[in-house]
């Protein structure tokens, strides 16, 4: 059955980057192996997650999603290199963040268990965790950036991890949008 195939399909990848997202930072960390492999697997792993999108979401969705993204990572990524280094506060705004956002979903599902559903809620979360995403990017962007400004000697594990990290950030953020987008469309 071609469902079943997907499903354990879908499964498997999603399986294969938990664990991928686990072992490239480490492995980049050690920097005794090269991170390629595991990197171009995450990769396939994400691409096939994402094939799953083409197939039950509009294509209409996905472009608007897509195009969404590339403007705001072009936003965040300016934001991340303009600030040489200098967003004071940035880390303690990203665990706050993580914390609210922890705290109003435990809530909220606290709610959702009692019948007493709050959809304002819900939606102030899902665009919270956007943010979220949004203010890790800068960081991961600025990390990198300083990372560049130092001159050191870029291996290829370096040059991997970074890219592994965009990589990651622009299909967070992509993700959350084909999501709250498509909530959207359904109401």
């Amino acid at each position: 059955n071609i469902l079943n195939g997907m499903m354990i399909g879908l499964v498997v990848s999603a399986i294969g980057m938990i664990v991928l997202s686990l072992v490239i930072p480490i492995t980049s960390a050690r920097g005794k192996h090269s991170i390629l492999i595991p990197f171009i697997l995450y990769i396939l792993c994400m691409g096939t997650m994402l094939s799953m999108f083409v197939m039950f979401i509009d294509w209409y969705i996905l472009a608007e999603a897509a195009l969404i993204t590339a403007v705001t990572f072009g936003a965040i990524s300016l934001i991340g290199l303009a600030s040489k280094g200098r967003i004071p506060g940035l880390g303690l705004t990203i665990m706050g963040l993580f914390i609210g956002i922890g705290i109003l979903s435990l809530t909220n599902l606290i709610l959702m268990l009692f019948g007493t559903y709050v959809d304002e809620l819900y939606w102030f979360i899902e665009f919270a965790f956007l943010a979220l995403m949004m203010f890790v990017s800068i960081y991961d962007v600025r990390n990198i950036n300083r990372i560049a400004a130092r001159g050191a000697e870029a291996d290829n594990n370096l040059v991997l991890y970074c890219a592994y990290i965009i990589y990651s950030d622009v299909i967070s953020i992509f993700i959350r949008l084909v999501y709250i987008l498509s909530k959207f469309k359904r109401k």
